[in-house]
């Protein structure tokens, strides 16, 4: 399966996944809340896709686009799972901060595959 496959299947997978963080999330705010939340929670995979697509011009880039969105991936799941299904019992504003903060913490991993692959495809480009 080529790189760019894998990586659009994990951007729309996390899309997935994010609508049902929505239904947990309408245990503990109000629908409205819940919505806008949804597209904050939701963005920062595709949005990396689609920054990703536009700079990757070589596989070594596409490698580090593709594991940048699977540890994002991974990192939200488990930050996600903890905050609503996991074991310890979290309070409602300890599940905000999770839902507020998460997008936040992926977005660093994602910014970092994305200056990898950036210089990946600058390395990459002979010189004029």
């Amino acid at each position: 399966m080529p790189l760019v496959a894998i990586a659009r299947i994990l951007a729309v997978a996390w899309v997935l996944l994010s609508v049902g963080v929505f239904f947990l999330m309408l245990n503990g705010f109000t629908p409205q809340q819940a919505l806008a939340l949804l597209l904050w929670v939701a963005a920062p995979l595709p949005l990396a896709y689609w920054i990703g697509s536009r700079l990757a011009t070589t596989s070594q880039a596409w490698v580090a686009i593709v594991a940048g969105l699977a540890l994002a991936f991974a990192f939200g799941a488990w930050l996600y799972w903890d905050a609503f299904l996991g074991p310890s019992s979290r309070t409602e504003s300890l599940s905000g901060l999770v839902v507020l903060h998460g997008p936040l913490y992926q977005a660093v991993i994602l910014a970092i595959a994305l200056l990898t692959a950036s210089r990946l495809s600058r390395r990459s480009r002979p010189a004029a």
